[in-house]
């Protein structure tokens, strides 16, 4: 037992931590600047809806439009997706999967402290 919940605390921090990329150094922020600090994982990323359950797999999406229920989130994305161009900012807050996001996570606090 104590193993289980174990394994799901962890797995409930390391969801969160990957929410944002925690690149802000404490400065006022622009809106862009905010979506961009928050990620969207989109499917077919590895097993979202285990470590990013309820729509989090869309949370920068949520935080540029944080009126959209959840339940919607992964329309807006595909409706986003087929109607901007490609070098638009929306797709650089999309990412593949979660050991990506927390290599770059671990990767920019490392570099960070130096």
């Amino acid at each position: 037992m104590m193993g289980v919940a174990s394994a799901v605390a962890v797995l409930n921090q390391v969801r969160t931590l990957v929410a944002h990329l925690w690149e802000n150094e404490g400065e006022a922020m622009t809106v862009t600047a905010q979506y961009l600090d928050s990620v969207n994982v989109p499917p077919p990323a590895l097993l979202p809806g285990l470590w990013a359950p309820v729509g989090l797999r869309y949370h920068a999406l949520h935080h540029l439009l944080p009126s959209v229920p959840y339940h919607n989130l992964g329309i807006a994305h595909r409706r986003l997706t087929a109607a901007l161009d490609q070098a638009s900012p929306y797709f650089k807050a999309n990412y593949k999967g979660l050991p990506g996001l927390m290599w770059k996570i671990g990767r920019s606090t490392v570099t960070r402290g130096r």
